[in-house]
């Protein structure tokens, strides 16, 4: 074999090395996620895919998605004022209006006006929690969206579990 030959095949064998160490070291979510102020809630409309699943909410953390299933949101909207607040505003504009979205002191944080159709916004996390997560749930064409199935406040206490 010549020589450029063999450097041909040294850098695809490196180059298939480097693509197997970071398939294999790229950040999963851990089990159990912790959730602060720095992170925001979404609520996804009725029309949107998630919405479609029967997932109206949902929150990013390592660069996923993880939604609330139905049966957790009463009690998020128990637990997070600004989590309820989504939801108040979210259901304002899907029944026809447009919606200032308020911070629980009622200082204006954003809005959303007329353009109807699919449509998602996020507010902040008020109050730190933590979750713990499934995947392999269908939403639109992901066959491994990321479920919620337990939520903790910040002391670790159970605030719902599927």
């Amino acid at each position: 074999m010549d020589k450029d030959k063999k450097i041909i095949l040294l850098l695809i064998a490196l180059l298939v090395c480097v693509c197997v160490i970071a398939t294999v070291s790229a950040s999963k979510a851990p089990e159990r996620i912790y959730v602060n102020e720095s992170y925001n809630f979404t609520y996804y409309s009725f029309d949107s895919a998630q919405g479609k699943a029967n997932y109206f909410s949902g929150i990013d953390a390592y660069d996923d998605a993880f939604y609330f299933p139905y049966e957790a949101e009463s009690k998020m909207m128990e637990f997070s004022p600004m989590f309820n607040q989504m939801f108040i505003a979210g259901n304002q504009y899907e029944s026809g209006d447009d919606v200032d979205i308020n911070n629980i002191l009622g200082q204006k944080i954003g809005g959303l006006s007329k353009d109807k159709g699919t449509f998602a916004f996020n507010v902040p996390v008020d109050k730190n929690f933590s979750f713990t997560w499934t995947g392999g749930h269908q939403v639109g064409l992901n066959d491994d969206a990321k479920e919620i199935n337990a939520v903790y406040d910040a002391d670790g206490k159970l605030i719902w579990k599927k």
